[in-house]
């Protein structure tokens, strides 16, 4: 789509000062001088393959609709070609001098261009332009059952209040680039509001500080998802938002990132509110963020510099026990971790999976470097396997033979069973009595159910019991 003025441009075109009005006017001399050197060179329009429309009478353009570096539709004349509007379809077209398209007929009153497939159009040759054999995915995105079934999704999950944290609902933003056909087959799917080009609010002119904060809205009015202040008032960065919505559990690095996350309860500076914060807040990012972050103040920076290949080992055991931070909070981090054990998310009853297994994991990886036993106790009946998982690790890492054995007592998940016993291989103990002393119980595990994950490590549990042939 062609960059869209500011609304007001007409009052505002006598200010030379305007910046956004001069990045528009930019952006117009920019595409008019691309579509001028494409077309002059090689005698072809581009447009973006993946807004390229089919109906019962073929291929087709809706230049009303989206008129890519077709400038002028007027000009456009039954056997020119077309080529991606994308910088490797130009540079395709200047190699080769063929598109992907060839206009078959232009209807000027309704905005129509017929076009017919030619050359090596993965539309003819059933393989992307990366190499990529087509398969019933791509054919999928390219019928749009893809977009449907998973907007129908998202819907479904609002309806049924599973909206824990941001990605749950990311698809349906004006941020998100949709899934569509490309020269490579299906892409998209993600977010990015900085992708002006594909996603759905640049489509509609917005830039990317509009989209991020409109979204932000969104989000917070009609989700009741607390979102950061500095993107509801626009003063965000734009990638940071991006970032945070897509994978809200992944922290930045840098201060001056941390500080634009904060939400208008947050406080960063005080480790008595971001305490509370876990707690207390339902969303699973926010508790996440403020237990690394009170994590990261009691471990302080990794002296780099006072480590030597011979004594690294020794400052990483300093410092993951708090002698380079502030070592008053490992209480409070003990106190916190003992907590999450047993806090449930407010609607944990309408989830499939535990929404605070991210938070869960995070506390058993902190038991494990600080040797607390009693923690990994509380999680040794966590709802999520995966929790389980990582607290059988942890048992080995700390050569806890009896952990394990008490995690292998109960246990009826396939994944867990099989890391249970490689963990006892690796403490020389042996499971074979073990396992022959509850055979009942193993054969059950490793019945098919048709549950693609659950059969995937059913397999491979049978494999490790040497019950290739099903269980004696």
């Amino acid at each position: 789509m062609r960059p869209q003025p500011p609304s007001d441009w007409y009052v505002r075109a006598a200010d030379a000062d305007d910046q956004e009005l001069q990045r528009w006017l930019d952006q117009q001399r920019q595409e008019e001088a691309s579509q001028a050197k494409l077309h002059g060179a090689t005698g072809q329009w581009a447009y973006p393959f993946a807004a390229v429309k089919q109906d019962a009478n073929g291929f087709h353009i809706d230049w009303s609709a989206e008129s890519g570096q077709i400038h002028d539709i007027r000009k456009v004349r039954p056997g020119q070609q077309i080529a991606d509007e994308t910088p490797g379809g130009a540079i395709r077209a200047y190699q080769t001098g063929v598109g992907y398209w060839e206009v078959t007929a232009v209807d000027v009153a309704h905005g129509r261009i017929d076009i017919k497939p030619v050359g090596d159009n993965p539309h003819v040759t059933g393989v992307g332009a990366g190499g990529k054999v087509f398969d019933e995915s791509d054919y999928e995105i390219l019928s749009g059952g893809a977009e449907k079934r998973i907007v129908d999704a998202v819907l479904d999950r609002i309806r049924k209040k599973q909206v824990a944290t941001y990605s749950d609902v990311r698809y349906i933003l004006l941020g998100t680039v949709p899934l569509q056909f490309g020269p490579n087959g299906g892409q998209g799917g993600w977010y990015s509001c900085t992708d002006l080009h594909n996603n759905r609010g640049g489509r509609k002119g917005m830039d990317a500080r509009d989209i991020m904060m409109a979204d932000a809205k969104t989000l917070q009015n009609k989700m009741n998802l607390q979102v950061p202040v500095a993107a509801l008032g626009g003063s965000m960065d734009p990638h940071l938002w991006s970032s945070l919505v897509d994978a809200p559990m992944q922290l930045p690095t840098r201060p001056e990132e941390i500080a634009q996350l904060r939400l208008e309860t947050e406080d960063f500076n005080n480790p008595k509110t971001m305490a509370e914060h876990v707690l207390e807040h339902p969303q699973p990012d926010v508790k996440y963020r403020n237990l690394e972050l009170l994590k990261k103040r009691f471990r302080g920076e990794f002296p780099w510099q006072q480590a030597t290949k011979e004594n690294e080992d020794n400052i990483r055991e300093r410092w993951l026990n708090g002698e380079f931070g502030e070592p008053g909070l490992r209480e409070v981090l003990r106190y916190l971790s003992l907590q999450m054990a047993t806090i449930r998310h407010p609607a944990e009853a309408n989830f499939s999976v535990d929404p605070l297994w991210h938070i869960r994991e995070q506390c058993i990886v902190l038991a494990q470097d600080l040797g607390w036993r009693e923690v990994l106790a509380a999680y040794e009946n966590a709802t999520d396997p995966t929790n389980r998982q990582y607290v059988v690790w942890a048992y080995e890492f700390l050569k806890d033979r009896d952990g394990v054995l008490r995690m292998e007592a109960e246990e009826t998940d396939p994944m867990v069973l099989e890391k249970v016993l490689n963990a006892l291989r690796k403490l020389g103990v042996d499971s074979g009595p073990i396992v022959a002393g509850s055979i009942d119980r193993y054969r059950q595990v490793v019945q098919p159910t048709g549950e693609v994950v659950h059969d995937y490590h059913a397999k491979n549990l049978a494999s490790l019991l040497g019950w290739h042939r099903g269980p004696a």
